[in-house]
């Protein structure tokens, strides 16, 4: 049976029960995600408040806060608006080393136009809720580069989350791979130690058969609990040291039915390690 594999770096969530996939916790990241960025924007808004604030003050000016307040609000998220369409542009277009030459004027453009939007709309709050008469042109024309330079700060600063997230991506994949190799090669051990001993023990049994019927037959009752611990594991790819060594006993058990007095075993384990976890068949290529 296979088992289903988290995609890297994702969140998702299964439920063995109904063996479905879960997307809730995907949904709660993508929402704290966006809460997050909402909140970022609103500092900057309150910051850009407190700074007007202090400036008036230092002129022993009035602070004009039922002006001045929705007016820097109003600045700053219609700024916001463009993060998805911001976000969208670095997954899309990434700007780096390969393609560089075509999505840096990609995204230039890209916020060319929104700033044209973002002050279209700017100066339509502005009349509608009284704050300020300046038409579009004047907008543009005082804070089209400012503009344009916060716009390209936040695209850097997407690309980094981006260039860090296909970054992790790229680690996780290269980790579960590593471990899908190490299972293949366990695995292909596990195939070749397994009809290997299968069959020298078989040849003994068989061998066994025509001198010595007894022993033949305790030889094929210590096989069969043998193979009856290995079946216990089946798909494991790590037991403990404990259960590897009841391995090897029934293992050693068998070959002392062959043997006889000709076979000596020493025993010198530290029972701290028996806990210990280790590949399954460890120790049969070494007996």
């Amino acid at each position: 049976m296979t088992r289903a594999r988290p995609r890297p770096g994702g969140t998702l969530g299964y439920d063995r029960a109904t063996h479905r996939v879960n997307l809730e916790p995907q949904r709660r990241a993508t929402v704290q995600l966006w809460l997050m960025v909402f909140a970022a924007w609103t500092f900057l808004a309150a910051f850009s408040s407190a700074q007007s604030a202090v400036y008036f003050v230092n002129r022993g000016r009035p602070v004009p806060w039922g002006e001045m307040l929705p007016g820097r609000f109003a600045d700053w998220y219609t700024c916001a608006l463009f993060t998805p369409l911001f976000v969208w542009l670095a997954q899309r277009y990434p700007i780096d080393r390969r393609s560089w030459r075509t999505t840096l004027p990609l995204t230039i453009a890209v916020t060319s136009v929104c700033v044209v939007l973002k002050y279209s709309l700017l100066v339509s709050v502005y009349h509608a809720f009284g704050i300020d008469d300046s038409t579009l042109g004047a907008e543009l024309s005082r804070n089209f580069a400012s503009e344009s330079m916060a716009f390209w700060a936040v695209i850097g600063i997407i690309h980094a989350f981006e260039f860090n997230r296909r970054y992790r991506e790229r680690e996780l994949a290269a980790a579960d791979l590593r471990v899908r190799l190490s299972e293949a090669q366990l695995e292909a051990l596990r195939s070749q130690i397994q009809p290997h001993f299968l069959f020298n023990t078989l040849h003994s049994i068989s061998t066994l058969m025509h001198r010595d019927v007894d022993a033949a037959d305790s030889m094929l009752a210590r096989l069969s609990d043998l193979l009856r611990l290995t079946l216990k594991h089946r798909g494991a790819n790590e037991i403990s040291l404990r259960d590897e060594l009841s391995l090897a006993d029934h293992y050693l058990a068998i070959m002392s039915v062959r043997f006889g007095d000709r076979l000596t075993i020493a025993r010198c384990i530290d029972a701290d390690t028996l806990d210990t976890l280790v590949p399954q068949f460890i120790l049969q290529p070494l007996l």
